[in-house]
């Protein structure tokens, strides 16, 4: 599917809402509903639904699709950290590890620290599923990682202790509060993390990784680009449309995958 194809679904899905407001389909509060439970509100008086001359009702997904008046989204100081809520799937990510990273160096004319002796530092480790394997083939080199996340972390502190490792520690912390106290740095590891935050937050990450890192030190940062990102980044921005409003971080995700239905529903036979 093309980007023009999916904003031509994402015009109709809209060009839909005043109809099915109309029609009944879709109440007050901003609720899709399907074909059998449109026929059961009928049957049972809760709905009513106005019915054009032959006109068979769309199978639609069901969403609660909230409008924004009377909306005021809370701050990231005052609304629970969504990574606490919703458990994100972590996993090793070999691009990642101090022997890639010092491959990479090598090629570039650099003589990185040897990956068997090194620090390294994972920012926005979530439970540690790339760094806990990492201390875990290296016991002779340190291991350490912070997220903003709470229970991330707490889920990784387990398994560590689980694992009796004595070379990797997780806790929790901001990345405009890191400093000079964590110390310096052999390799330092931010992948998902750059694209996704704010612009003050990304600063800090370069100053910290300017300030923190060895000497001939590596850091690998991760970012979406374009036009290779957009698709991503399109996929992102409907899923909060498709939200806005939500304050439950799950109840969110969902809504956010229900419109992403609605807009693929929408789509000519001849575009799927």
């Amino acid at each position: 599917m093309t980007s023009a194809e999916l904003r031509g679904a994402i015009d109709r899905a809209l060009a839909e809402v005043p109809r099915r407001l109309a029609s009944g389909e879709l109440d007050g509060s901003g609720r899709f509903y399907t074909d059998e439970e449109l026929a059961a509100g009928a049957a049972t008086g809760k709905l009513q639904k106005k019915e054009k001359s032959g006109a068979a009702p769309t199978a639609w997904c069901a969403l609660r699709w909230r409008g924004s008046r009377g909306f005021r989204r809370k701050t990231l100081k005052t609304r629970p950290n969504p990574y606490d809520a919703v458990a994100y799937p972590g996993m090793p990510n070999a691009g990642t590890h101090p022997d890639n990273l010092a491959a990479m160096a090598t090629l570039h004319g650099l003589t990185p620290p040897p990956v068997e002796r090194c620090r390294v530092l994972e920012i926005a480790c979530g439970n540690g599923s790339n760094l806990i394997p990492m201390a875990y083939a290296i016991p002779t080199s340190e291991f350490v990682g912070f997220d903003l996340a709470r229970l991330p972390v707490e889920r990784g502190q387990r398994r560590i202790a689980e694992l009796g490792l004595k070379n990797v520690r997780l806790f929790q912390m901001d990345m405009l509060e890191a400093g000079a106290d964590l110390g310096r740095f052999d390799y330092i590891i931010a992948h998902g993390f750059y694209a996704w935050v704010p612009e003050p937050v990304r600063e800090r990450l370069l100053a910290f990784c300017s300030e923190q890192l060895a000497g001939n030190g590596v850091a690998f940062i991760s970012y979406n680009a374009m036009p290779g990102g957009h698709l991503r980044s399109m996929m992102r921005g409907m899923m909060l449309f498709g939200s806005k409003g939500i304050e439950d971080p799950e109840q969110e995700v969902a809504e956010g995958l229900n419109f992403l239905r609605l807009v693929v529903e929408t789509l000519p036979e001849s575009d799927v």
